[in-house]
């Protein structure tokens, strides 16, 4: 009879441990985001960006070095299909298969907004990101963006 009353503490310590974890629902409690769905922080206002080698300020004006050659849109073109088409689509409708996953999607890069932008904010959202748009300062080269500026803005003649 005694090794039985010994056991009820510890099924009761048992009982009350799971009890205790079954109650614990912190981790579905918390508020979660889906891929591409979480809230973007932005920076403090007034913080100084650091990017690396290519610093300029946002308001900045750069001069597309790279002359818009048949060669320079040519490869453009390549890069586009290979970093960009995936999100924008392959003739850069904002239809790419994984653009049309994302809500809102990618935006037509043959609008006239889109278009309507000088090809330094163009280079810059390449470089640096844009919204959703990662940045591809690290995996193009610099004369290769300016080739995918030329090569969008071959799109408002079509």
């Amino acid at each position: 009879m005694s090794s039985r009353l010994s056991l009820y503490p510890a099924l009761l310590s048992l009982l009350f441990l799971i009890l205790l974890i079954s109650s614990c629902t912190d981790m579905y409690d918390q508020p979660s985001f889906k891929a591409q769905e979480g809230p973007r922080l932005s920076a403090p206002e007034g913080a100084v960006p650091v990017r690396g080698i290519e610093i300029f300020s946002p308001d900045e004006k750069l001069d597309n070095p790279v002359s818009k050659t048949h060669v320079s849109i040519q490869n453009g073109k390549r890069l586009f299909a290979i970093n960009c088409a995936m999100c924008h689509g392959p003739e850069g409708r904002g239809d790419g298969l994984v653009g049309k996953k994302f809500i809102p999607p990618p935006p037509n890069l043959h609008t006239e907004k889109v278009q309507s932008h000088g090809e330094s904010d163009i280079y810059q959202r390449i470089t640096y990101g844009y919204g959703r748009m990662p940045a591809f300062r690290k995996r193009i080269s610099t004369e290769d963006r300016w080739n995918l500026v030329n090569y969008l803005k071959e799109f408002a003649n079509k």
